[in-house]
Parts: C-alpha cells; structure tokens; sequence
C-alpha cells in the first residue's frame, strides 16, 4: 500500500506544491527531505499496514506545515496552506459522489453506511485506532473513538493544531454525501480527540418515517 501512495503523491502532490506560487523547488526539496526523515525518526509507530498510510499521511501534513513556518508563514496561515495543498489532492468531492450514488442505490441506506463504517475500523483504520460502540441497534450507530493515530503523532511532536487538517476530512467528505431528507439518515461527530475532547464521537441516527 506505501507504494501506490508514494507513487501517487510522486505523481500528483509535489506537482500541487510545484504549481503553486508559494513554494519554489527548493523548498519542495526540503518539504520532501522532511518527510522522508520524519518518515523515518517515526517508523517505530508502523505495527501494521494500515499504519504505514497512517505515518505517511502524518508525516506529509507535518513536513509541509513545517515547509510553511519555515517561510515566515504564520501558524494559521500555515495551516491553511497545508490543507489547501492537501485536499486538492485527496479530492473530497469525490468521495461525496460516491457516497450519494451509494445511498441513492442503496434499499436501506442507513444500514449500508453502519455496514461500512464497521468495515473501515477494522480494514481502514487498523490497530493504531480504538473503538468502541455505545449504541448498536437498527435505528442509532455511535461510534466512540478512543485512540488515534493522529491524534498521537500530533501531539508527540507538539503540533495539536495540525489536527485541524485530520479532523476536518470527515465532515468535508463522505459525511457530505448524505442527503438527511433523501436517504433518511442523520450524522454528527460533536466531539474529537483532536479538539481536545475526551473521545472522538460518532453518531448516525435513522430519521423516523412520517
């Protein structure tokens, strides 16, 4: 999997950064430089393969934040940069589609995402995240999240702000495929780790029918 995701960032995010008109191929060299190196003082935290994602993920936000301060940015300004650069590559709009067609095809959609939401804890998110489910039933799915990686790897290296950029995938993406008054399905997560709160918590309710 590191591969394909080396490959892909060799093929798509240092041409973002490249084509940016704040970075110039110097400081891409750094940026890249960091990465590999943060890749590597880090590599104790790989236990499996979906941490290798995991590592490589956190490493990139953090070597291209760093790239950002390095430059006299602020740290907001930072933030904002490395996100920008980020997303534009994970394309979350596209998840968004696919979710809608999912949903829309879908002869019960609230139990289709439940479904997948279980299969990412396991298959996506892999040991380096904890779970636990505080309500399981065929009307409500809450989901708490009580360890994660980046949260981890953030505060390990005292950049918590950059879990702005992680915690904020969620609600641009996948949760805005879902249409409440279409697919009948609410979603909310009203707490995160990264937001220092205690848990990170999921909640997907099925909208009573009228």
């Amino acid at each position: 999997m590191n591969f394909w995701y080396e490959l892909s960032m060799n093929l798509t995010y240092w041409n973002t950064l490249k084509n940016s008109s704040i970075f110039n191929r110097e400081d891409i060299r750094k940026i890249k430089a960091n990465y590999q190196a943060l890749k590597r003082q880090n590599k104790e935290r790989i236990v499996d393969i979906q941490s290798e994602y995991h590592l490589s993920w956190s490493s990139l936000i953090h070597a291209t934040y760093n790239g950002c301060i390095e430059k006299g940015f602020s740290a907001e300004r930072s933030i904002e940069i490395t996100e920008d650069s980020l997303f534009k590559n994970m394309k979350p709009d596209n998840i968004a589609k696919y979710i809608v067609n999912a949903l829309n095809k879908a002869t019960d959609p609230f139990g289709y995402l439940v479904r997948v939401s279980k299969k990412q804890e396991s298959n996506f998110f892999g040991s380096t995240f904890s779970f636990s489910r505080t309500i399981d039933d065929p009307n409500s799915y809450h989901l708490l999240v009580h360890n994660c990686f980046y949260n981890n790897y953030f505060r390990s290296h005292q950049v918590p702000e950059l879990m702005k950029i992680a915690c904020k995938w969620d609600l641009i993406s996948w949760s805005k495929g879902i249409v409440p008054e279409k697919h009948g399905i609410t979603f909310s997560r009203p707490t995160t780790l990264g937001l220092d709160d205690s848990d990170c918590q999921f909640n997907f309710e099925r909208i009573p029918k009228k």
